[in-house]
């Protein structure tokens, strides 16, 4: 079986990231926060002089090197980069598949994960995922029919700023947001139905995982 190393955001994406790879592939993820990266003491590295000294301030690539290595280190070949688009989706895409070409050219394959906008998005597509978790509730508030679209103000709780709407619609079930409820979420989701109701950024991650996925296996 293929593994892939990917470098996430936060500790409550880490789950949900586990549980969509491994829905929509074959490959076994194992993720890494920034804050477990931050831990990989840069002599371990096996860097040159110059990459040292820029592997000093912890940025994107510095957390890819850190992933290619744990992948390098353990006989994987497969990494990945997550980060939530934040209103900038094409741009942090085009970024970090921009950032990631140095690693395709050692022979890596490579992936980028970039919710359109937060991870709570895709969390937010499939109803009967929470039906499946804590029964049937009146729904109020539903879950978007576009999460991909959600935004707002994140200082105002009533707003659709995603981890707002995240919010409000667990407390319908009086559940607070932590990694398990994320994971268990993402863990019964269809992927069919995520990828419906979030035709651009998930429907890219799906594709670019069978892509090298498909690459791994030849």
């Amino acid at each position: 079986m293929s593994v892939i190393y990917v470098c996430c955001e936060g500790i409550t994406d880490v789950g949900v990231l586990v549980a969509f790879i491994e829905k929509c592939s074959t490959v076994k993820a194992i993720c890494k926060t920034h804050n477990e990266l931050k831990n990989i003491k840069v002599r371990n590295l096996n860097l040159s002089r110059k990459d040292k000294y820029k592997d000093e301030r912890i940025n994107r690539k510095a957390y890819l090197r850190r992933i290619a290595y744990l992948a390098n280190e353990n006989g994987a070949s497969l990494i990945g980069y997550h980060q939530d688009a934040g209103r900038s989706y094409a741009r942090v895409y085009r970024d970090i598949n921009n950032d990631l070409s140095e690693f395709r050219e050692k022979g890596y394959g490579c992936i980028a994960i970039v919710p359109k906008e937060m991870i709570e998005s895709w969390i937010l597509a499939d109803e009967q995922a929470y039906e499946n978790m804590f029964g049937k509730t009146p729904d109020n508030p539903a879950l978007p029919k576009k999460p991909e679209e959600m935004w707002g103000q994140k200082e105002n709780k009533d707003s659709n700023y995603p981890k707002n709407v995240m919010t409000r619609v667990l407390q319908q079930y009086i559940v607070i947001q932590n990694r398990e409820v994320y994971a268990e979420i993402a863990e019964n989701s269809n992927i069919e139905k995520v990828l419906v109701r979030c035709p651009k950024s998930f429907a890219r991650f799906v594709n670019d995982m069978k892509m090298i996925e498909s690459t791994e296996s030849i």
